[in-house]
């Protein structure tokens, strides 16, 4: 895996390369993906299991995922400045 300047992610397998422009996109995306894995995890033992504990565990490890996009987004508008002494 590679990272160029400009913010451009890629693979190479064996002759081929998979690149990804957009590296945010990209882990939206796959946190997005792997939400949807831990609900449907967790819905599939409450249908065929409704004892199990782990059942619990994947739905707040979802729960806690779904947190992180607009945590994400949150952190992106938030912008820093010093703060100009002679500015009032």
């Amino acid at each position: 895996m590679k990272k160029s300047k400009q913010n451009r992610i890629s693979f190479r397998i064996g002759n081929y390369e998979i690149g990804f422009e957009k590296s945010k996109y990209l882990l939206a995306a796959l946190n997005d993906f792997t939400v949807a894995i831990w609900f449907m995890a967790g819905s599939t033992l409450v249908l065929l299991n409704p004892d199990s504990k782990l059942k619990i565990y994947l739905y707040l490890m979802g729960s806690f995922q779904l947190l992180i996009r607009p945590a994400a987004k949150i952190y992106q508008s938030i912008d820093v400045f010093e703060n100009d002494k002679n500015d009032k």
